[in-house]
């Protein structure tokens, strides 16, 4: 968050002394608990992100050992459990359905994916993956956007992956191929892929493990409720 997002970070009163802060960006619903920085400080970084609610509701990550304090913090919130996953061995490369064809989109060529036709949430990712200059891996068919993998956060040696398929369109194999042409850009930078999928979504957890991802942590999510 802190590389890719203008943010604000609220300390708590104990910091120095190892007590924790909040990441809050200022463009996204998300954001993070570090430590233990303080309900105060929680409640006040949730209200802001709540504020910023658009298509999805607004969520603070934590790591599980922080998790209670947050859970105090914020009684009306619900949460639930993620895994982060590892690239663990070179994946088998996708079947691509025959009448399809993946490009990656970046600012360059950004002509190839107009708004319409592209849900606003994924439209709004891609832009904020082309703000960085980097492109998004898109999966046309007929000539039409399908499928989708961004690298919605990176740091210095990670990136953050994030697929979307079309409702019409899934059961094709169009995230893998597109997953697997977006690593071939950020292995080229010497960027490894990281992959969370909630626990109430087996479809993402399937298609990791398919991809020949390996379970390394683990988060809690908070979610703004309604």
């Amino acid at each position: 968050m802190l590389l890719c997002w203008p943010v604000t970070v609220e300390t708590g009163p104990a910091y120095g002394e190892g007590g924790g802060f909040v990441v809050i960006p200022k463009v996204e619903p998300v954001g993070a608990v570090v430590g233990q920085p303080g309900g105060e400080v929680i409640l006040r970084a949730a209200e802001l992100l709540a504020a910023r609610r658009r298509d999805v509701p607004a969520e603070l990550l934590a790591q599980p050992e922080d998790a209670g304090p947050v859970a105090d913090a914020l009684p009306g919130w619900d949460s639930e459990g993620a895994t982060l996953h590892v690239l663990g061995g070179e994946p088998t490369p996708p079947a691509l359905r025959p009448d399809a064809e993946v490009v990656l989109v970046g600012p360059g060529n950004r002509s190839r994916l107009p708004a319409a036709g592209v849900p606003e949430g994924v439209y709004r990712e891609v832009e904020s993956v082309w703000g960085r200059g980097r492109p998004a891996a898109v999966a046309f068919v007929g000539g039409r956007p399908a499928g989708f993998c961004l690298g919605t956060l990176e740091t210095e040696t990670l990136w953050d992956v994030s697929v979307e398929t079309l409702p019409a369109y899934r059961q094709g194999g169009l995230a893998a191929a597109c997953f697997d042409a977006l690593r071939a850009h950020y292995d080229a930078l010497g960027k490894r892929p990281v992959w969370g999928a909630h626990d109430s979504n087996p479809a993402s957890l399937r298609l990791a493990r398919r991809l020949g991802f390996l379970p390394a942590a683990r988060l809690e999510i908070f979610i703004q409720p309604g």
